[in-house]
């Protein structure tokens, strides 16, 4: 009783509502309605339930009637609050062994300890305390009971806590107990399916779910000793279990809990005390009969792992436990990716992504194949535990290629077959094998040399930094932090260099198709997750700040929000290639794009007599020849980055990203010397327009001469020069002089076209 401002207000963690007023206090002790229990009152608060007229009494019971159902609102979120933390905690947890466990004589057992520091109740549990999984009746994770190791517990805060239990997997008897160490120590003694209560209070709620999934069971409630505490609470209410389902009673011989005894005297005696110590119940139940007759028959210690039934229950009477083993079972070899929760199999090259939708028509399968009843909400349950027990998907080495017919490895430089150590989400489709006697890319690629020489003009060190562009997707190194962007007039070459692209990445299975828009929100982000290439074919114009590939092709997580998923955040590891008829217009001035940006320039329009529309059939068969040279040329990956940052450094880049942004084209007309003794920045709205003197001045010209309006402003174009300085390779300095900022900037003739010119006065 908390009496918060004298309402009789209440606490109870074992109650649903767990929580309320002074009403359903009465409510609850009476099992009468609101209004009932409004009218009982009434004498006793001085007022007469006769007395209060049908209006006031309907307003009365409305009103607590409608602060009932906040209270129940209230506690249902706390509820799901607490199982959305509880999944996360053993989602961050491994087993091993814990401490507490070992301070219990029982450090030979793993249990779930957690990765990272938890912090619940004003208490922090370090990592590697003891985490331990509550369930409801239909084996879905309702909380967690954290134990550090010096014996300090919690549970979640709001976390349901009644009829809530932790289940150990034994033998056809079954014990209903307090803690978790007691439940280890009744398991290795007697071999018994242990379900622990968590606490005294809480022992009838889970015995009677325990007599719903073992109706014909030996129940053994073995409670705690509380011999020094009044009333012997551990007794009382072991006693009171037992008789509403028909159990028994096993209680220590002295003081304390069945752990205390094992501790003490040993598995051997403990099963001998455990056995003798058994009392009938108040109610006889038919199963009683059986826990004397089969005392003999016991194993004497009884590991802690499935299977100890002598007969396999029905898929119906099962935990959701067992039932996710036997979907592992039935899938195969599975593991999850934590990021985002998704369940993949091994295929014996990939591993493939199984929707919940999919797991769920499995789980189905298997009730159906027993004839047994099942329900939505036990096959969701069963799928949500599988999860949390299948092994967590690794990373794949960045050093291997995967090929239909097995893996090449780049730190080998060998080839060798599928293994699911590899961690494969895609590879490309294409059989690997050994180059032909005398085979070159000349000779035996024709078709793709020729597309390739057109391109680039026949231009060697252009062709080089195209086959590393090729190379960087085959190889799939989105970690360069580099993206690749071709732009051109139509019927360049553009859309055969993607096509090449997709096909060394493996076809539209691993290629995602959108937009540089997609790319900047969660939803559209969505249909790029497990792709090694994204796509952006004839990329409409973009003008924006590009935060989404800056964020992608740096390696960052970005939230993923698929229609009718769960939101979640990922690493997308994926090259990313767009390609336009007009460069993007990229207005961050921070230079995180401009350094990931590697632009390749398509400007020779094949003739209409030199076209081939098969061009792209014949550089498909040629591929294994291509991904040959490739590997060949590029033994060392790092060349290939190299080339790719030549390119994002040349002056083929360069002039494109002059074309889009007036900031880079105004600098190639200035020159900036060693110290800060040309322009001033200039800015001042009442100061004369003075391009000469001026460096904001003389950008304003330059704008005004081409057209352009929108100038930024004076900060974010002096930050603007800073970075586009950078794509000169020179330096952008200042200082102050008497107030007044003095740059290293000044112009060169080239600068002379959009000057103001002085007036020219016929003397004639």
């Amino acid at each position: 009783m908390d009496n918060k401002a004298g309402r009789g207000t209440w606490i109870c963690s074992h109650c649903d509502p767990q929580a309320g007023d002074g009403l359903d206090l009465v409510c609850r002790v009476t099992n009468k309605s609101a209004k009932e229990a409004a009218e009982l009152i009434a004498p006793l608060v001085g007022l007469s339930a006769g007395n209060l007229d049908p209006a006031e009494r309907e307003r009365i019971y409305q009103q607590q009637q409608a602060k009932a159902g906040a209270e129940r609102k209230r506690a249902q979120q706390q509820r799901q609050k607490a199982i959305l933390r509880a999944g996360a905690i053993m989602a961050d947890c491994d087993q091993g062994n814990a401490s507490y466990l070992a301070s219990k004589g029982l450090g030979a057992l793993l249990g779930a300890v957690n990765r990272t520091l938890i912090r619940e109740g004003g208490e922090s549990f370090p990592p590697a305390s003891l985490v331990v999984p509550l369930f409801n009746e239909m084996g879905e994770l309702m909380n967690v009971q954290l134990i550090r190791d010096d014996g300090t517990k919690r549970y979640l805060a709001g976390g349901q806590k009644a009829a809530a239990f932790h289940r150990i997997e034994g033998g056809e008897l079954v014990a209903v107990v307090e803690g978790y160490a007691t439940g280890l120590s009744v398991h290795l003694a007697s071999g018994a399916t242990v379900y622990c209560a968590m606490d005294c209070g809480n022992l009838q709620a889970v015995a009677a779910i325990v007599r719903r999934h073992h109706p014909d069971a030996q129940i053994l409630l073995c409670g705690d000793n509380d011999a020094h505490t009044q009333g012997n609470p551990g007794k009382t209410k072991a006693e009171q279990a037992a008789t509403a389902v028909g159990g028994l009673v096993a209680l220590p011989p002295a003081a304390g809990d069945w752990n205390d005894y094992h501790q003490a005297h040993g598995l051997t005696s403990t099963k001998g005390a455990i056995m003798s110590a058994s009392s009938t119940p108040t109610t006889h139940h038919p199963s009683c009969e059986l826990v004397i007759q089969n005392v003999s028959t016991l194993s004497e210690v009884i590991p802690l792992q499935r299977g100890h039934e002598s007969s396999a229950p029905m898929i119906d009477k099962m935990s959701a436990s067992q039932r996710a083993a036997l979907l592992i079972d039935r899938l195969g070899e599975v593991a999850i990716n934590i990021e985002s929760e998704r369940v993949y199999r091994y295929s014996g090259s990939l591993w493939e992504p199984l929707t919940d939708t999919e797991l769920r028509r499995q789980m189905a399968v298997l009730f159906t194949e027993q004839g047994a009843p099942f329900s939505e909400k036990g096959i969701a349950a069963a799928v949500a535990t599988m999860k949390l027990i299948i092994p967590v998907m690794g990373q794949p080495s960045q050093d291997l290629i995967g090929f239909a017919n097995g893996v090449y490895d780049m730190a080998t430089r060998g080839f060798r077959q599928h293994s699911p150590t590899d961690g494969l989400l895609n590879h490309n489709g294409i059989h690997y094998g050994a180059p032909q006697q005398g085979e070159t890319v000349e000779r035996d690629a024709p078709s793709f040399m020729r597309w390739l020489g057109h391109a680039t003009g026949q231009d060697v060190a252009k062709m080089e930094r195209i086959k590393a562009a090729l190379f960087m997707v085959l190889a799939n190194r989105f970690d360069w932090q580099l993206f690749l962007e071709v732009t051109g007039e139509g019927g360049s070459g553009k859309s055969v260099f993607a096509n090449i692209a997709a096909l060394l990445a493996g076809g539209p299975r691993n290629t995602g198709s959108g937009n540089m828009a997609a790319l900047d929100h969660a939803r559209g982000r969505a249909q790029f997750v497990d792709k090694r290439l994204i796509l952006l074919p004839d990329q409409p114009k973009y003008i924006g700040d590009g935060s989404g590939i800056k964020a992608i092709t740096g390696g960052d997580m970005v939230e993923i929000d698929g229609k009718y998923e769960k939101q979640f955040a990922a690493v997308l590891r994926a090259v990313v290639l767009a390609t336009n008829n007009e460069p993007m217009v990229i207005t961050e001035r921070n230079g995180g794009v401009s350094r990931r940006r590697v632009i390749f320039t398509f400007d020779r329009v094949v003739a209409e007599a030199d076209k081939d529309p098969a061009i792209g059939v014949k550089i498909a068969a040629e591929l294994p020849v291509v991904i040959r040279h490739l590997l060949a040329i590029f033994a060392d990956p790092e060349q290939a980055r190299l080339r790719l940052l030549e390119q994002r450094n040349s002056e083929d880049a360069l002039n494109i990203k002059r074309a889009t942004d007036p900031v880079i084209d105004l600098c190639a007309m200035l020159t900036f010397l060693d110290k800060p003794e040309g322009l001033f920045m200039g800015g001042n709205p009442s100061v004369k327009h003075e391009p000469r003197r001026y460096l904001y001045h003389l950008y304003l010209a330059y704008l005004d001469y081409h057209g352009l309006g929108r100038p930024l402003s004076v900060q974010k174009f002096s930050q603007a020069v800073k970075s586009a300085t950078k794509e000169f390779g020179r330096e952008y300095k200042t200082r102050k002089v008497k107030g007044y900022a003095q740059t290293n900037a000044a112009p060169t003739d080239a600068a002379e076209v959009f000057m103001p010119q002085a007036a020219h006065v016929d003397e004639g």
